[in-house]
């Protein structure tokens, strides 16, 4: 009946490439850093009529030569108002005049000797930067030569006093003739052919301790190579990976951002593989040896090009993404990254082949693409760039093409635990009355009523508990859905596995039984998955070659089948692939294509398929919503739908609540999309019995629609129905929200979850059966 959604990988035979690799990081584990991801947040962008977040710093013109401009960084997309250390950026430069170069720095700081990107006419220019904040919490942009739009987008920031110290931006390397160094050391030493790696020193120079390093941040650039090459940055002393972290071409200048472990001698080496070059590198910060940041061997988990590997056999080969298209790529759980406790991981992205200029964005799994871009791929180029970015609570990321067709790599190097450590409850989902959520250790917490066994424990009474229980034999678990009565888990390998309610054969048990169970059993049928939804009675999961398969009750035409016979083996959904999301309703279910649009199937008896009428005729095979498209999340509630896309929320289907549409008159039902007024920052959606919520780019939250029980959130008042979204109140940083039949639950990047809203069966959590009508703490164990 209510179905919460999570995406995973896209995937599917073989070949491995010595030139395309993650960049080159020794297997350490870095010390306390301290992180704190946000979603990618557009701070700058001097074009005219471009936008940012809040609209400071939009079409402020292009910055001339010799001039800074300030960005204020504080207070803005998530980063405190105080508190932060240093930040982590993607700036790019668009539009250069001449050829120049720009440097990024802690505003009201002395202009340090290093530079960050090469601005060339007719180049776009991106690299990530990490930079130290000022103490008003400002940074500065300078630009040498010319004229240049730049454009910054904010991925997260190093608050005061973490274990990550920023140093100023200094020159160790410089090969140039008459180069220079901050101590003189590797200036002017000459060229880097392919036969002899250059060492760099970094212990003991620019701040860096001369021991208990545990690794090192280099801004690294290749400048005027004589051949198309790939540079390899990795500890001295090691035997060189199958990695890359640049990749020049004759006629540019490539800047990286480069982490590294250093070698017992305290210096790093760097590789080039063609040709020669000359190197300039700069440092920028350093890890102390520690457990917070975790480094992993570099390792392929997506590689679109016919006939790659990656390292587990998963994302290969699935075929340039096109125009407009999102592929999603499971990072928790694989290659060294465990299933939970990741707040953020650190890839490098490599796009290749692309057809036509484009832009690519990476972004968290299960929030609306932002208006960011982390690389600018252009034909007959390889572009490669590091990201480090938010994990949404499965664990995955999304990157977004936006222009032609692209091959994409990309590999991990490591990853950050949430920034206040361990996960206590990561994603959450709301079933009829009751309420589960992922633990540390991939483990599944469950709350609620339990009278078909939907809490997964066999030791719990079927008369439910008011505070969380731990669902057996489920471990490795990166998503959590729940259904009117049942629930199922995704496992990091693709299992499946659901308990409770099984009169309809929503268990998918192997046996073919049909008798409830609270015991979780493994779903067959149609090999890894890489999403999941639960409905009414029904379930449905997207399998790696993107397929949506369903099972259960199938007397509307919920599975997708052309059939209506209730089905306890998943069935193939017809005519539908390409699928990222899928969402289950009572007697409907939808999917999302990565093409942006919205395909419908089952009842439609309150114009929840979104064709334009509620005629109720069942359409037993996919339909497609009208009039929708560029949509990045998906909904389904008892019987209405809702999507999140660039211009807001859009609603369809069921409306006696206002859940469809708000606003008065109120219709009692919707046939087509409409959207929602005030929900342009929406990322995140849910939609439950008869009320609809929200949560943005800044971590807030709103719903709409029925508020009898409080299942809005808006705190003390009389309940009723909202002609408006409604702000939930006390609730901040939310990563995961979902909504049941009469309530709602949320959780937050610091690990702790929040229900509100009926709680006659103990769906809140919080020990108490009274409803509430604000957000209260969820998941509380005995």
């Amino acid at each position: 009946m209510i179905a919460t959604v999570f995406v995973a990988a896209a995937l599917s035979p073989t070949r491995s490439d010595a030139a395309l690799a993650g960049s080159a990081v020794g297997v350490a584990a870095l010390g306390g850093a301290g992180f704190v991801a946000v979603p990618p947040a557009r701070l700058l962008d001097t074009r005219p009529g471009f936008q940012t977040v809040d609209e400071l710093g939009a079409g402020v013109g292009s910055v001339g030569p010799n001039e800074s401009i300030l960005v204020r960084i504080a207070g803005r997309a998530g980063v405190p108002a105080s508190g932060v250390g240093s930040v982590v950026l993607n700036v790019t430069a668009v539009g250069a005049s001449a050829p120049s170069f720009v440097t990024v720095f802690a505003a009201g700081a002395q202009r340090p000797l290093a530079s960050q990107l090469n601005p060339m006419p007719g180049v776009i220019a991106p690299n990530l930067v990490v930079s130290r904040v000022s103490a008003t919490g400002d940074i500065a942009l300078y630009n040498h030569a010319g004229t240049v739009d730049l454009v910054v987008d904010v991925a997260g920031w190093f608050p005061v006093g973490s274990a990550f110290t920023p140093t100023s931006p200094s020159r160790l390397v410089d090969t140039r003739p008459g180069g220079s160094t901050i101590d003189a050391s590797g200036s002017g030493s000459g060229r880097v052919d392919a036969m002899h790696p250059l060492l760099i020193r970094v212990a003991g120079r620019a701040g860096v301790p001369e021991s208990g390093i545990g690794g090192v941040l280099l801004n690294v650039t290749a400048v005027d190579p004589t051949a198309a090459s790939f540079v390899t940055v990795h500890p001295s002393g090691a035997a060189r990976p199958l990695a890359s972290n640049l990749n020049p071409t004759p006629g540019r200048i490539t800047p990286g951002l480069v982490l590294v472990e250093p070698g017992t001698d305290g210096s790093v080496a760097l590789f080039n593989s063609a040709g020669d070059i000359d190197v300039v590198a700069d440092i920028v910060g350093w890890f102390p040896i520690g457990a917070t940041f975790t480094t992993v061997p570099p390792a392929r988990l997506l590689d679109t090009r016919p006939g790659f590997e990656t390292a587990d056999g998963r994302g290969e080969s699935g075929g340039p993404v096109h125009a407009r298209s999102v592929v999603t790529v499971q990072v928790a759980g694989r290659a060294g990254v465990p299933a939970a406790g990741v707040g953020a991981v650190v890839v490098n992205v490599t796009a290749v082949g692309a057809t036509q200029p484009t832009f690519v964005s990476v972004y968290p799994a299960d929030m609306a693409r932002p208006i960011v871009s982390n690389l600018n791929p252009e034909p007959r180029v390889i572009a490669p760039n590091v990201a480090i970015v938010q994990v949404d609570a499965s664990g995955s990321i999304a990157l977004y093409n936006n222009s032609g067709d692209v091959d994409l790599v990309v590999d991990v190097l490591g990853w950050f635990p949430p920034p206040t450590g361990t996960a206590a409850l990561g994603a959450v989902a709301a079933g009829g009355d009751h309420s589960c959520a992922l633990s540390p250790g991939g483990g599944v917490r469950c709350w609620g009523a339990n009278d078909h066994g939907q809490l997964g424990n066999a030791r719990v009474a079927a008369v439910g508990r008011n505070v969380a229980v731990t669902v057996d034999s489920v471990s490795a678990a990166i998503a959590v859905a729940a259904g009117s009565r049942h629930s199922c888990s995704l496992g990091a390998t693709g299992d499946v596995s659901c308990w409770g309610f099984n009169a309809a054969g929503q268990l998918g048990r192997a046996d073919g039984k049909r008798t409830d169970s609270p015991q979780a059993t493994v779903v067959a049928g149609f090999g890894p998955a890489i999403a999941l939804a639960a409905g009414g009675e029904h379930s449905c999961a997207i399998a790696v070659d993107r397929r949506v398969w369903c099972w259960g009750a199938n007397n509307s035409g919920e599975l997708g089948n052309e059939s209506l016979v209730n089905s306890d083996r998943a069935v193939p959904v017809v005519g539908l692939d390409d699928a990222i999301a899928v969402t289950a309703g009572s007697h409907s279910t939808c999917a999302l294509r990565s093409t942006g649009d919205v395909w419908c199937w089952g009842s439609n008896a309150d114009g929840q398929l979104g064709v334009g009428d509620t005629s109720g005729t069942v359409r037993p095979s996919p339909q497609r919503v009208d009039g929708l498209s560029g949509v990045t999340a998906i909904a389904a509630g008892l019987a209405h739908v809702c999507a999140v896309a660039a211009d807001g929320v859009w609603c369809w289907g069921a409306n006696s609540a206002g859940q469809s549409s708000p606003t008065l008159p109120r219709l009692p039902s919707q046939p087509r999309p409409l959207r929602v007024a005030g929900t342009f920052a929406a990322v995140r959606i849910a939609a439950g019995g008869r009320h609809t919520c929200v949560s943005a780019s800044d971590g807030s939250s709103s719903c709409w629609g029925d508020d009898v029980f409080g299942q809005l959130g808006d705190g003390p008042g009389v309940p009723s129905l909202r002609g408006a979204p409604v702000a939930v109140t006390g609730l901040t940083s939310v990563i995961s929200i979902a909504a049941g039949e009469s309530h709602t639950c949320a959780a937050a990047d610091d690990g702790s979850a929040f229900c509100w809203g009926n709680n006659d069966s103990g769906q809140l959590g919080n020990g108490d059966i009274t409803f509430m009508l604000g957000a209260v703490p969820a998941g509380v164990v005995e």
